[in-house]
């Protein structure tokens, strides 16, 4: 699966989507149809935390399907990010995880590199880890 989408396809639940490698847009229906029951989904650019709100329910975007859909955490990030510090906060969230730590510190290390490099606040205090510890 591809890059983010915010392109509204007719019958879905969420008006976002990811764009697949063979260019076709999976929406927020489909996403749910799959079910997704994993461990950990990381989606750290974007915005990934921005959905619709709904009285009641909070913001509903695709992090929070795919958590409602059995997925237990997800990072996100709560607006757009610079490519460059996506980039980075990835390969620490990633390296991290590798090492042993649990999502939660890995999240932390994320940004506490992003700080520590000099990256603006926006840039590292974007990321959020949604679901159960």
């Amino acid at each position: 699966v591809g890059r983010h989408v915010e392109r509204s396809v007719a019958g879905e639940l969420v008006p976002l989507g990811l764009l697949t490698s063979e260019d076709r847009v999976l929406g927020g229906a489909r996403i749910a149809a799959i079910g997704p029951r994993l461990p950990m989904l990381a989606l750290i650019a974007c915005g990934s935390a921005e959905g619709a709100a709904f009285d009641g329910l909070g913001v509903r975007g695709l992090a929070q399907l795919a958590i409602d859909a059995g997925t237990r955490e997800a990072l996100v990030t709560q607006w757009p990010v610079e490519d460059t510090a996506a980039s980075r906060a990835s390969l620490a969230f990633h390296g991290a995880l590798r090492a042993g730590e649990d999502p939660a510190e890995a999240a932390r290390r994320a940004r506490a590199l992003l700080a520590g490099i000099g990256a603006p606040a926006r840039e590292w205090a974007a990321y959020r880890l949604l679901g159960a510890p």
